[in-house]
């Protein structure tokens, strides 16, 4: 008897779990392509003193107009360099703290935003000791037009 009311409250819970999913998502997250974002780095081993790109892509975008990114890096193994972006528009000076970077982008004026797939930027680093070094998306707060 109670497999059985378990089996029921598990099923109860990943049904709420699916409807608060379904819930979180704007419109465009429920059309056929949602965006999503991909973190690429321009090499997997490196000595110390050598530069890396983080590149953050973003892959269906729908009229993207600004974005914050939250990224945390191992500041032991890692010096922060600097943000390289394409885009064009308002470009706000990255806030670093601890092992933290938080950069924001605006488009300004009648732009129509980003759709499509587009590289957000390139966040470069200094090797500064061996081994592994994790670097972590942890958040995109997106404002579309």
């Amino acid at each position: 008897m109670t497999y059985f009311i378990h089996k029921i409250m598990i099923g109860m819970i990943v049904i709420t779990m699916l409807g608060v999913i379904v819930l979180a998502h704007d419109k465009s997250a429920l059309a056929s392509n949602p965006t999503e974002f991909v973190l690429g780095v321009s090499k997997e081993r490196m000595s110390v003193g050598e530069q890396v790109l983080v590149t953050i892509n973003g892959r269906h975008l729908n009229k993207l107009y600004g974005f914050e990114i939250k990224l945390d890096y191992d500041a032991n193994k890692l010096k922060f360099e600097g943000i390289t972006s394409t885009l064009t528009g308002f470009k706000v000076e990255p806030k670093v703290t601890d092992n933290q970077i938080i950069y924001a982008f605006t488009k300004t004026g009648d732009d129509q935003g980003i759709s499509g797939d587009h590289e957000l930027g390139s966040f470069r680093f200094i090797s500064t000791l061996e081994g592994v070094a994790k670097v972590r998306l942890v958040e995109i707060s997106l404002m579309n037009q």
